[in-house]
């Protein structure tokens, strides 16, 4: 079938009650896509399959690519179908457009987005955890909590900083972002949704992380402060830095020696909001020994869940 089939197939379909799924697009005098909101439909098994599918053979190519350029127009629908090897009439039972596809396509990456984020993630808890479990002799003293805090800081943010900044995942997610902003008003809803509901899961993650590790050391958040302000600003440091690392890359990249030991500009900026964000809980109101058992208790029991919930092979 010719391209002009296609679309007429697509058109049809569009106009039916079972058109198909999320937007349909417009070209604007500009050139970029303009996506339109329409109904969802309900999808027998077999096409919630080849949708699956579909998807993510375009997240793999996407991948493979080195990550989403800054708009999505150089994404083509036909080519993906053919690569793909599934049936053009029922794609187009599926997604009406190739409008359709993209902004579905957008969504399904904010998923894929938080699947690499939360690895990302790894990249920070895994050497904090390494340099606590090494160092716990130092939570007898106000003095050696407060220097394994800054330890903590020091190697977990500069090992953060360094995965993103080289990870795909992240820079399909700032070209997601631009994508948002560029789209029509009830595309941009949807999108902005599947984005907000990603971000919520990462940073409640990365809080319960943070509220673990400062009550182990004998710190506390100051009043009227929370976790998901002390995560979101980190956040915020941490992309902010790794876009002016290109910009400014050796002032971003070089080590700064702060009492004989090198630090990376990401990690130093975030001992700031420690500072800020933290109080030293005083020694007549901490015990090392009970918040050890706590760390850990709550550790075991994030593990029995997450094995609770995997699914099993």
């Amino acid at each position: 079938m010719d391209q002009r089939g296609v679309r007429g197939e697509a058109d049809d379909l569009a106009s039916s009650p079972s058109g198909g799924v999320g937007q349909g697009g417009e070209v604007s005098e500009s050139g970029q896509t303009e996506v339109t909101a329409r109904p969802e439909p309900r999808l027998s098994e077999g096409l919630l399959a080849l949708r699956r599918k579909l998807l993510d053979f375009a997240n793999a190519k996407i991948e493979k690519a080195g990550g989403l350029v800054v708009n999505v127009d150089g994404i083509g629908l036909e080519a993906i179908i053919a690569e793909a090897g599934v049936p053009r009439s029922s794609v187009y039972r599926i997604w009406h457009s190739r409008e359709a596809f993209l902004v579905d396509l957008l969504c399904d990456l904010a998923s894929h987005s938080a699947r690499g984020s939360f690895a990302l993630q790894q990249h920070t808890i895994v050497p904090v955890r390494n340099v606590l479990a090494t160092n716990l002799d130092r939570l007898q003293t106000s003095e050696g909590r407060r220097s394994l805090l800054a330890d903590a800081i020091r190697v977990g943010v500069e090992a953060n900083f360094k995965a993103l900044r080289h990870s795909v995942e992240w820079r399909s997610h700032v070209a997601m972002i631009a994508s948002i902003l560029s789209a029509p008003a009830e595309a941009r809803e949807r999108l902005e949704a599947a984005v907000i509901s990603t971000e919520r899961s990462l940073v409640e993650r990365m809080a319960e992380f943070y509220a673990d590790v400062t009550e182990l050391l004998g710190f506390r958040i100051k009043y009227g402060l929370s976790f998901d302000h002390m995560v979101t600003l980190g956040a915020a440091l941490i992309e902010g830095l790794c876009m002016r690392s290109v910009l400014s890359p050796t002032v971003v990249n070089t080590p700064v020696m702060v009492d004989e030991q090198p630090w990376h500009f990401a990690s130093l900026s975030f001992m700031a909001i420690a500072d800020q964000f933290l109080d030293l809980v005083p020694e007549d109101e901490y015990d090392a020994g009970r918040a050890l058992s706590s760390y850990l208790a709550r550790l075991a029991e994030r593990e029995a869940t997450q094995l609770h919930l995997r699914p099993s092979s």
